[in-house]
Formats: C-alpha cells, structure tokens, sequence
C-alpha cells in the first residue's frame, strides 16, 4: 500500500477450545463481549407459530435433533412467560446450534436467526420454498425439501441429522462471519455420544372436535363486548391444529388462528392471526384471545380467556358441540 493508505488490523484468528464458557467476543478495534451463563447441547429452533409447522416440528425436526444427540427447544415453548424475547435472547446464547424454518419468510424468524449470526452460532436454514431465502442467507448452505415428495419428511429429517453431526464434529465455533471468535476461557460441551431419548407419556386426553363458548369484556372506554365462539380443535399425534370463528355484539365476524399446548388436563390456546370475515367490520383491530383451560370431562372445559389489551382474566367455559372422531390419546382409530 503507499505511504498514505491506512493499515488494516491483522485478521482475528478463532481461539480455539477453551475450558469454560463465558462469553463470546467480536473483535475489531475494540470489542464487544456477549455473556453466555453456560453453553449447552441444545438446539434451538425458529420457526412459524403455526399448527401445520407444529406437526412437522413433531414428526420430523424433533426426531432429527434428538437422533444428532441435542436436545431440541422451539421458540413457541418458551409462550406464556411474561419476558418472551429474554427467554428466546437467553435460548439462542447458551444452545449449540440453531436451526432455521424460513418457508413463509416470516419476521420473526428472521429476526431470531439475525440474532444467531450476529454471536457466531452455527446455524442450519430449511426450507420448502427457495424463494423464501433471501439474497444475502443465500451464501450460506440451507436446506431445500420438496412437500410433493411422499417422502419429504424422511428425507428432511435424515438431512438435519446429518448436518448436525458434521456440525458438532467441528472443532471451531462460530457462523462462518469474520471478527468473531470464542472468549479465551471458552469451550462447547462434549459432543453427545449418543441419541436423545424423550421419556414415555402419558396418553393425552382426546379434544379433537368442535367446542363453543360465550364470554364478554371491557374495553378502554368502558364499552361491553360480547363474544361468541365455535373452535375447531384437529388433533393428531403431531399436536393441534385450531381455528375459532368468532362473532362479536358489534356484528363482527372473524377466523382466528391458534397454536395450542395440551398437557395432561390443561390446555392453552394463543392467538397468532386473524382475518375478518366480515367485509366492512365495525373495527379495525381485534385483540388476539388466549384461554387457559381445564379439561372437565369430555364435554367440558373451564378457565379463563385474555380477551382485550388490559390481560383481563375473564371466567369462561367451552362445550363440545361434535368430536373429531380420533381415538384415544389423539391416535386415529
């Protein structure tokens, strides 16, 4: 370079394995530190809050990650905590790897993969549609399945295995980004010498069917809102899939979209989306609804529902109007 150029600082080499987890460092001039309580074998997973991707992470992605030796954690287990993105900050600093689901290009799932690259964490994309990548994760190896293979599932689930295993051969840490290296008094757990295996559950009840249920609420201006709700409750050994249509005093009519957990005799339903149905709805906005149940029997369901922006817990109850005709435990007969 001539005599007027300025010199570049020599390129930071990755530290290699150290002892114990602290921190992750970025280099430069000067350094930021990342403080990272403990590194574990896990993987974390982003992915659309959606009860169609629910089944897949079930059938495929669960299985593949627990056969790599890691222990899998999805990002919607962490719902119902008052502090969601420190739970999801805290998941992606102490996992080992991350795994990716871009199919629907949705923000929060790039968000949350941003927040991996930009510590160094190992990374794995998926996809079903190509054109979900964008331009600049398209340097980076992701992987393509296509759902018109009857096979898909197999084949995706033996691929993330795969990609795993190499990972956690490697010996260096980090996304493949320059200026970012491990702390000096770092390491990555031992790799896992074998498979995960999940503990046998118990048989979870049947709610599969069609439901109703009748509550009211309050909102900011002190102005009573009646709703009445049909849910649509399709469980299979992969998880639920729920739609709620729902009318409202104000003649609002609107499909609301849930994810659900189910757990012995509780179920929790949150909102992700919805859509009216009506063409000219009297308002703009609906307040996405979240019930916490407790399944009576096998007509009835008790608990409270968040319905309006102030978290009001409001009584509620849901009667079985039709069952889904699954078996028990959600198995098809």
């Amino acid at each position: 370079m001539g005599g007027g150029g300025r010199r570049r600082p020599p390129q930071q080499k990755r530290t290699p394995l150290g002892r114990v987890q602290r921190g992750v460092h970025m280099t430069g001039s000067g350094h930021i530190s990342i403080a990272v309580e403990e590194l574990r074998n896990e993987c974390f997973v982003v992915m659309p809050f959606d009860g169609l991707f629910h089944t897949q992470y079930d059938n495929v992605i669960r299985p593949a990650i627990e056969d790599a030796g890691l222990v899998p954690l999805r990002g919607d287990e962490l719902f119902g905590k008052p502090h969601v993105m420190a739970d999801v900050w805290n998941a992606v600093r102490s996992c080992r790897a991350v795994l990716a689901e871009l199919s629907g290009r949705n923000a929060n799932v790039f968000y949350e993969l941003g927040l991996a690259h930009a510590i160094g964490k190992p990374a794995i994309i998926i996809t079903r549609q190509e054109a979900d990548v964008p331009f600049d994760l398209r340097a980076h190896r992701y992987i393509f399945y296509d759902i018109n293979d009857p096979f898909w599932g197999d084949s995706l689930k033996r691929a993330i295995s795969s990609s795993l295993k190499r990972l956690l051969d490697q010996s260096e840490f980090g996304s493949g980004l320059e200026g970012i290296c491990l702390g000096p008094d770092i390491t990555l757990p031992r790799r896992p010498s074998k498979p995960v295996q999940q503990p046998m559950q118990e048989p979870k009840p049947h709610i599969g069917g069609v439901w109703s249920a009748k509550w009211s609420h309050l909102t900011e201006a002190k102005r009573q809102v009646s709703h009445v709700a049909i849910l649509s409750i399709a469980q299979d050994k992969g998880g639920l899939v729920v739609e709620a249509t729902i009318s409202t005093n104000d003649a609002d009519v609107l499909l609301e979209n849930m994810v659900g957990q189910l757990s012995h005799n509780t179920l929790r339903l949150r909102g992700v989306a919805y859509t009216f149905l009506t063409t000219q709805p009297a308002n703009r906005t609906y307040h996405l609804d979240e019930f916490e149940l407790t399944i009576v029997d096998a007509t009835r369901m008790t608990g409270i529902v968040m319905s309006n922006a102030a978290g009001d817990r409001i009584p509620v109850e849901l009667t079985r109007l039709s069952s889904q005709g699954w078996g028990p435990g959600g198995h098809a007969p």
